[in-house]
């Protein structure tokens, strides 16, 4: 019974991710990688996630930082506007000698928003440009 619930919940899910995908194209941001100057379509959902590893090694200290995982939900306001939420958990270790210290949680959530500025123009030579602002709660 546990199994066709679950099946049931996955189709029913797939049904609904793909009602967007045939009207407009989406431009993604991988959370804390890299940015694009474009917003979500008006009355758009989009959720974005991924997987971080950093590892740093100083003076014989490490230092290693895992998101698991980052991610990022938009929702389109309008063709110029939209709200972001950012959601990441961190594992971070640091290793010094024989000694292991280990901090891991939820970080701090993120709210904000994209605001679309300048309209790209390849005639002119003109790049699209936003801003974004975020707030850490």
């Amino acid at each position: 019974m546990k199994k066709l619930f679950t099946i049931i919940i996955c189709i029913c899910a797939m049904h609904l991710c793909s009602a967007q995908s045939a009207t407009e194209s989406i431009k993604t941001d991988r959370p804390d990688q890299t940015e694009s100057p474009y917003t979500t379509p008006p009355k758009y959902w989009q959720v974005e996630a991924g997987v971080l590893f950093e590892s740093e090694n100083r003076a014989g200290v490490t230092e290693q930082n895992f998101l698991i995982p980052t991610t990022l939900t938009k929702y389109g306001i309008s063709k110029n506007v939209e709200l972001r939420l950012i959601r990441e958990i961190g594992i971070s270790t640091l290793l010094a000698g024989n000694k292991t210290f280990l901090n891991s949680g939820i970080r701090p959530i993120i709210i904000g928003m994209k605001v679309n500025l300048i309209k790209e123009n390849r005639d002119k030579f003109i790049p699209q440009l936003s801003f974004i602002g975020h707030l850490g709660i």
